[in-house]
C-alpha cells in the first residue's frame, strides 16, 4: 500500500499556480482562506490574479493591483476578489517563498468584503 502524500502547506497570502479549468487554464492566484482552515482542510480558497489591467488607472473595488515585485510574477496584474475558487491543495503549485505583504492582504480583504456583499450585510444588521 502506498502512503498518501501529505498535501502541501499553504498560508494566507501565498501566491500559487492554480488550474481554473477551460477556458481560463492555469493562472496565478493568492490564497485567501484563513491559516486555521488551511491547516485542517484538504482544500484552500484562492482569488485569481490576472494580467489584464483596467484601461483606466483606477482599480475597481473588487480588484487589487499587484506588481512583479510583490508577486515575483513576470507581469503586473490584478487580484480579482470576484474570481474565487476552492480547490484541493494537491492540485495547486506553490510558488517558492512568495507571499503578499500584510498591507496588500489588507487591500485584498477590503476587495473580498466588497465582492461578497459583506458591506450590505453590515447595513442590514444595523
Amino acid at each position: 500500500m502506498t502512503a498518501r502524500r501529505a498535501p502541501p502547506e499553504f498560508r494566507r497570502g501565498d501566491v500559487c499556480l492554480v488550474d481554473f479549468g477551460p477556458p481560463v487554464g492555469e493562472r496565478p492566484a493568492v490564497v485567501v482562506s484563513t491559516d486555521d482552515l488551511n491547516a485542517v482542510s484538504q482544500d484552500i480558497t484562492v482569488a485569481a490574479i490576472t494580467k489584464r489591467l483596467p484601461s483606466s488607472e483606477r482599480e475597481r473595488p473588487q480588484q487589487v493591483r499587484v506588481t512583479t515585485r510583490a508577486t515575483s510574477l513576470v507581469y503586473d496584474g490584478m487580484v480579482k476578489a470576484d474570481r474565487l475558487l476552492s480547490i484541493e491543495k494537491t492540485n495547486v503549485r506553490r510558488l517558492q517563498a512568495v507571499r503578499l505583504s500584510p498591507e496588500l492582504m489588507a487591500r485584498v480583504d477590503r476587495a473580498l468584503w466588497y465582492a461578497l456583499g459583506l458591506d450590505d450585510m453590515e447595513d442590514e444588521q444595523a
